[in-house]
C-alpha cells in the first residue's frame, strides 16, 4: 500500500561557513545512536542550509551521519561556505545505513541528476528497503536513476516537468511522503525534511 503525506513547512536560516570537520562533536545527544545515514552533497553548489540543518536534526537525535561528496576534497557551496566530506561517492558503503539523503542546490542538476555511481547506490538502496529522500533539485536524480516512477513526490516548484514526464505525481507541498520515500521542496523546508526522516527511521 502506497503511504502520501503532505507536511507543512517553515523557513529557517542555516550557515555558511567553513565545516572543516564534518564529525563535529558540538552537539548534544538525546537518545542512544541507532541509526546512520548517508548524505549525498554536490562537490561544487550544494545548498548550505540543506544540509546543516539536516545534520544539526539527525545529530541532536544521536544519528551517525557520512557525508559524501561527488569528489575528494573540500566541497563548496552556493552561499560560500564549504565543507570536507567524510568521503567520495565510490567509496561509500551503505551495508549498516538506514537512509540515503540527498542534499540540493545549483550543483544537484550537473553533479547528481546523471552521476552513474549516485544511480548504482540509490537503486541497491530500494533494492534494501533502505529510506531514501531527496531535496530542492535533487529529487530529479531519484527520476534518473528509474527509481521514483509512480511515486508522489515534490521538488523545486520550476522543476516539477522533470518529475511529471517520468510519470511521476508532483505534489507542490513542502516534504511529501510516498512509500520509502521521501522528498522536500525547497531550503525552507530543510527542517520538516530532516524531522521528517527521522519520524519514518524511528516509526
Amino acid at each position: 500500500m502506497m503511504i502520501m503525506r503532505i507536511i507543512s513547512g517553515r523557513g529557517e536560516l542555516g550557515e555558511t561557513s567553513c565545516h572543516l570537520d564534518s564529525s563535529d562533536d558540538n552537539y548534544e545527544v538525546s537518545i542512544a545512536m541507532s541509526k546512520s545515514i548517508v548524505l549525498i552533497i554536490a562537490h561544487e553548489g550544494y545548498y548550505e542550509n540543506e544540509l546543516y540543518i539536516p545534520l544539526e536534526v539527525f545529530r541532536d537525535r544521536g544519528y551517525e551521519t557520512y557525508v559524501a561528496s561527488t569528489r575528494t576534497g573540500i566541497a563548496t557551496g552556493m552561499m560560500g561556505g564549504c565543507h570536507q566530506p567524510d568521503g567520495a561517492l565510490p567509496h561509500v558503503e551503505i551495508d549498516d545505513k538506514d537512509a540515503i539523503v540527498l542534499i540540493g542546490g545549483q550543483g544537484a542538476s550537473e553533479h547528481l541528476w546523471e552521476n552513474e555511481e549516485l544511480h548504482h547506490l540509490l537503486q541497491r538502496s530500494v533494492a534494501e528497503r533502505k529510506l531514501v529522500a531527496a531535496i530542492c533539485g535533487s529529487p530529479v536524480a531519484l527520476v534518473r536513476a528509474g527509481i521514483l516512477t509512480g511515486q508522489k513526490a515534490t521538488v523545486y516548484p520550476e522543476l516539477a516537468d522533470e518529475l511529471r514526464k517520468e510519470n511521476v505525481e508532483f505534489i507542490d507541498a513542502p516534504v511529501v511522503i510516498s512509500g520509502r520515500f521521501v522528498t522536500g521542496r525547497d531550503a525552507a523546508s530543510s527542517r520538516d525534511y530532516a524531522e521528517t526522516i527521522c519520524g519514518l527511521l524511528e516509526g
